[in-house]
């Protein structure tokens, strides 16, 4: 029988685990749970107050903010590791590169950017995650995400 993987119906924390038990060709059945489901905590995290916000203005600098100081920060620094490192992390590929590509791909939906496009080797490392064996036929598969509040 098959380990079952709980998650919400999103591509966000889940869809590391994902590639990685499609890269290694275990059998999974991937439930998705609605956002009826979700916890509600009060979370202050900029992220959550950009997704949040409707005013449009305010939205456009919230924005900036996350990219030119949060996004920027990290990412600039994974990038230079990834450098250093042969392209990856720890010198070969492991569980932190698809991480990265869940969160990339997360935070790119939510933000509605490439955030990689700025970082090179994040973006050599997306895109060599998304065409390995199981992985890309999963996400060809499943297609874009489509969040509903």
């Amino acid at each position: 029988m098959a380990k079952k993987l709980h998650y919400f119906n999103f591509i966000a924390l889940a869809e590391p685990i994902r590639y990685i038990l499609h890269y290694t060709k275990q059998e999974f059945e991937d439930v998705r749970h609605d956002h009826r489901f979700w916890p509600n905590p009060e979370f202050k995290e900029k992220v959550v107050t950009f997704i949040k916000e409707t005013d449009p203005e305010k939205k456009k600098k919230l924005k900036r903010v996350i990219m030119d100081e949060t996004i920027d920060f990290f990412f600039s620094r994974l990038d230079k590791d990834l450098k250093e490192n042969g392209g990856y992390f720890s010198g070969k590929l492991s569980w932190v590169e698809f991480v990265l590509c869940g969160l990339v791909e997360a935070s790119n939906y939510f933000l509605d950017t490439e955030l990689e496009k700025k970082y090179p080797r994040v973006e050599a490392i997306i895109k060599h995650i998304k065409s390995l064996p199981g992985v890309k036929e999963y996400v060809e598969a499943r297609g874009p995400n489509v969040f509903k509040q």
